[in-house]
């Protein structure tokens, strides 16, 4: 009788239980127009099927399973609803069938291209259009090469705020590509318990968080190893063991051998160093169980494509699988042009030519053989003495060279080094809205010593495929602008743009800089003493740092701001002094100059003979107009009349009449003795 009830137990329990994974078995096709697709994988994240010659398939999805979805098979994509490639299903324990009604491509996808977009991370609605101008980039790029593409976002699409998602898609659907995306750590949900409530509104837009697609001869997988670890906001980079056992089954479909693409936000290694020994207080930065997916990609020719890091590195981790950290679409998170490592913002761009890659990196608003920036001792430094290039897309097999006149002098030698244009971006925390941004240091400079101080300069790169990029140095006797006359004026403008970045000289006939303000002895200014800002806050500021405060300088009725004019001087010298890119000729005077099709040619006497200097801008500050005057620029003495200018305050006939200077000094000191220097 005990068995009898044992064995009736176990028949109840199998039929209860075969009715539960009944429950769970789905049945569906794939097809396009009123033809079935055989061959395709369908999966629910665990469990796979493939569909029969009629398109047919049968699955078992588990109890975790929340979605039904296809791995697009080459020749074929999915519909776009609202920014959004629709390759999945919600799955609904109470529905039985999942049809996928594909799209046949128009011609054949063996050769295809696509872009890759890291970290747009958008914090709020105001950066969409920075984003907007990145993706006209990427729209204009992608017409120009007759393939078809597909992007790949590879995470920190938003940051934390998934409201935004819906303009994010509208802003990357006007690319004209569809885009499939993975998570980044920004798309998580934080402050939840534990990783498993990170994703899910990731999922609720973008759909599952883990699968993979086919074009041309290409497989490509999109994973998640942002790994929220239950606090605050923190996380390690980690890919889960079902995301393993899955990958391993998903590519059970893929023959050994093939091209596989495999796209994650954080990357598996950035250096060779990382990839020995892990760093805990790095648990962020890299992902800690890459061997089991190195492992996996063994038998492949594999890629892995990453973001995470706002800087750009190609790693070749062994000789079939090699990774590209993506710089930030945003820069450093929208604050500048450039990455902290000096990588401008973009994108990678990647052609398929059958189952084989080539690539570049594309620089927003920059043309496509923008691949290096140069620097020399003016710019750092550090680099005095060198020619200092910045390759941001550089990888082991690129070469690197010096050209002295259009002839090869040497090749360049490898070093670290933090980038002069991004230091200058990012160090100053007063002008960034995000403060933990800092400058970071790149592998990727290259430097050598002319041989010779006269030679036209060049620095040529050649990438892996043969490309050739180069870029020139003007001649040391070039300069992006001149100003004539270091006065006030003269010097604002030389320092103004010596820090937008420009070569920049400043050609003063005396030995001090500042004009009225010192060597004309009216070290006395007007205007409002409280309104700070600019060359004129900094001037104040060291003026009474050097006094006392502001009070030491109230010291007379003419002003509230009076001071010894070599003290003046030497605060222009000092802030000046402070922009390598800026250079002072005191004792010059401009004895001819000529225009030339792009810019202007000067002689320049110092005393100790003539030079010869080109500028692209040339700054008239003279005060008194001598520039102008050499150039033959047209000029009018006098006042206009009220009729001209429109001004109540302007004569009603013009006149002849100018402000004559004004000097002011101290005739005499009663108790000291008050010699002007």
């Amino acid at each position: 009788m005990t068995k009898r009830i044992t064995i009736f137990i176990m028949i109840m329990l199998l039929v209860f239980t075969g009715g539960i994974l009944s429950a769970y078995t789905v049945k569906g096709r794939v097809f396009s127009g009123n033809q079935p697709i055989a061959g395709v994988v369908v999966t629910d994240g665990k469990n796979f099927a493939v569909t029969a010659f009629n398109g047919r398939y049968t699955l078992e999805v588990s109890e975790e399973g929340r979605f039904v979805y296809v791995s697009l098979p080459s020749g074929y994509t999915a519909p776009v609803s609202e920014g959004v490639v629709k390759f999945y299903k919600q799955f609904n324990p109470k529905v039985k069938s999942y049809d996928f009604e594909l799209i046949k491509k128009d011609g054949d996808d063996t050769n295809h291209g696509f872009v890759v977009v890291a970290d747009p991370q958008i914090y709020a609605a105001k950066e969409f259009p920075l984003l907007g101008e990145g993706v006209e980039d990427i729209r204009r790029t992608v017409s120009e090469y007759p393939v078809p593409f597909h992007g790949i976002g590879a995470g920190d699409l938003i940051s934390h705020d998934h409201k935004l998602y819906p303009e994010y898609n509208s802003v990357m659907s006007k690319a004209g590509i569809p885009f499939f995306n993975v998570m980044g750590n920004h798309d998580m949900v934080v402050y939840g318990r534990s990783h498993e409530t990170s994703f899910h509104k990731y999922e609720a837009v973008y759909g599952p968080h883990y699968y993979s697609y086919n074009v041309g001869k290409v497989h490509y997988v999109m994973l998640n190893d942002n790994f929220f670890i239950g606090r605050d906001y923190f996380y390690i980079g980690y890919i889960t063991e079902n995301q393993l056992a899955w990958l391993e089954k998903d590519l059970s479909y893929v023959p050994e051998g093939s091209t596989v693409v495999v796209t994650m936000h954080i990357p598996t290694s950035v250096s060779e160093q990382d990839r020995k020994s892990f760093n805990y207080q790095k648990a962020g930065s890299t992902m800690a169980n890459h061997r089991g997916l190195y492992k996996i990609l063994e038998p492949y020719n594999a890629h892995i494509i990453s973001g995470h890091t706002h800087t750009n590195h190609n790693v070749l981790i062994r000789e079939n699988l090699f990774e590209h950290v993506t710089a930030a679409m945003s820069g450093a998170w929208w604050q500048g042009s450039l990455c902290t490592d000096g990588t401008p913002k973009g994108y990678g761009v990647y052609f398929a030519n059958g189952d084989s890659l080539s690539w570049y990196y594309k620089a927003t608003g920059k043309p496509k053989d923008y691949q290096m920036r140069v620097y020399t001792g003016e710019d750092d430094a550090a680099f005095e003495g060198y020619i200092v290039a910045n390759l941001w897309n550089w990888d082991p097999l690129w070469e690197v060279d010096l050209y002295e006149d259009g002839v090869y002098s040497s090749s360049m030698e490898q070093f670290e080094g933090y980038d002069p244009m991004a230091r200058e971006m990012y160090s100053d925390k007063d002008k960034l809205e995000h403060k933990w941004i800092w400058p970071s240091v790149s592998d990727k400079f290259f430097r050598a010593k002319p041989k010779s101080g006269n030679s036209s300069l060049s620095v040529v790169a050649t990438d892996r495929f043969g490309n050739r990029y180069e870029q020139s140095l003007p001649h040391r006797s070039h300069y992006d602008v001149v100003v004539v006359g270091g006065g006030a004026s003269g010097t604002a403008a030389g320092i103004k743009a010596a820090s937008m970045g420009v070569r920049t000289l400043v050609i003063e006939e005396h030995e001090w800089l500042g004009g009225m303000l010192t060597s004309a002895g009216v070290s006395a200014t007007d205007g409002n003493h409280k309104l700070r800002g600019g060359l004129w806050g900094t001037f104040r500021d060291s003026l009474e740092n050097y006094y006392g405060g502001p009070e030491a300088l109230n010291t007379g009725w003419v002003s509230r701001t009076l001071f010894e004019p070599s003290v003046g001087n030497r605060i222009f010298k000092n802030i000046a002094s402070k922009y390598p890119k800026l250079s002072v000729w005191y004792n010059s005077v401009v004895r001819s100059m000529e225009k030339q099709k792009n810019g202007w040619s000067l002689t320049v006497s110092n005393g100790a003979g003539n030079k010869r200097i080109t500028a692209t801008i040339l700054v008239d500050a003279t005060e008194l107009g001598d520039i102008a005057a050499k150039a033959g620029v047209r000029y009018d003495l006098g006042m206009d009349s009220r009729l001209v200018t429109g001004e109540y305050i302007a004569p009603e006939q013009e006149n002849d009449i100018i402000q004559d200077l004004t000097y002011a000094m101290v005739l005499k000191e009663y108790d000291r003795d008050m010699t002007i220097q």
